[in-house]
């Protein structure tokens, strides 16, 4: 073999090999934005001087639904194994008013008591003009409002109950909020360090539940609510819809993520809001 055709031969193995160790990195690479542990908390700027505390929410395979004896259960909720394959940061805490009207660029005019209460009477589509206000921290991510499945999955923390402990030690309801908003934060985190999952205020999530966007889903229950703040409870309305009941959570997810996202859900047959 000439001189001439073994340095060819060999330029092209070490080019082979570059490409080869390329694909090996790009298959194995590290996405920084991922947590490490669930429940790992992190603060990301979401917009200008405005910070927010997320935590970390890894893939998995959860029964979403719940079981035939479940006190007030509703046909809707029947159980199916969902799988969520990406993981993603949902906020510690619904959307507050103080980030709410900072966001907005509203006028700041609250009370020191009432920054920390959740953000109320916002629509689904109010929630979207909030979203666009937002900055991603990274390429490939974006804030958006959480999927039904993702909402349910992040709630349950790997609990079946219907909450993660007795209600009233996790959840403002309508037996010990006195008829009102209160503070986020006010009650005991669940494994996964999120808090007011259940009650205080429903939280918008960002799938329709009619297949036309007529009815948008709502999770979680509010500060006037009893058994419709299960985990498994689902609710919905109009987008438009403002009421001093419902408000919103944040998450961040990879850019690829579509309002029914890794799950299927059959639609609510009877638990408008009232």
């Amino acid at each position: 073999m000439s001189r001439i055709n073994s340095n060819l031969l060999m330029k092209r193995a070490a080019q082979c090999l570059a490409v080869a160790f390329l694909a090996s990195a790009c298959k194995n690479r590290v996405d920084v934005m991922e947590g490490n542990t669930a429940g790992e908390g992190r603060i990301f700027n979401i917009a200008q001087g405005t910070d927010l505390e997320f935590r970390w929410i890894p893939a998995g395979t959860f029964n979403m639904g719940s079981p035939d004896q479940e006190e007030g259960r509703n046909p809707d909720e029947a159980l199916q194994t969902v799988k969520i394959s990406k993981g993603y940061w949902m906020a510690t805490h619904e959307t507050t008013m103080a980030i709410w009207q900072k966001v907005m660029g509203e006028p700041e005019k609250l009370k020191a008591t009432s920054r920390q209460l959740p953000a109320a009477r916002i629509s689904w589509h109010d929630c979207r003009k909030f979203l666009s206000r937002l900055q991603s921290p990274a390429p490939g991510w974006k804030y958006e409002l959480p999927s039904e499945a993702e909402w349910e999955y992040a709630c349950r923390a790997g609990n079946p109950n219907p909450y993660h402990d007795v209600p009233d030690a996790v959840a403002w309801l309508s037996s010990n909020s006195g008829g009102r908003r209160h503070p986020v934060g006010g009650k005991a985190p669940n494994a996964w360090q999120l808090q007011d999952m259940h009650g205080n205020v429903a939280e918008w999530c960002r799938n329709a539940v009619d297949g036309r966007g007529n009815e948008m889903a709502i999770r979680g229950g509010s500060w006037d609510s009893d058994l419709s703040a299960r985990a498994a409870a689902r609710n919905s309305d109009t987008p438009f819809l403002r009421i001093n009941r419902v408000g919103f959570r944040l998450v961040l997810v990879r850019d690829d993520a579509t309002p029914a996202a890794n799950h299927s859900v059959s639609p609510p047959t009877h638990t408008r809001l009232p």
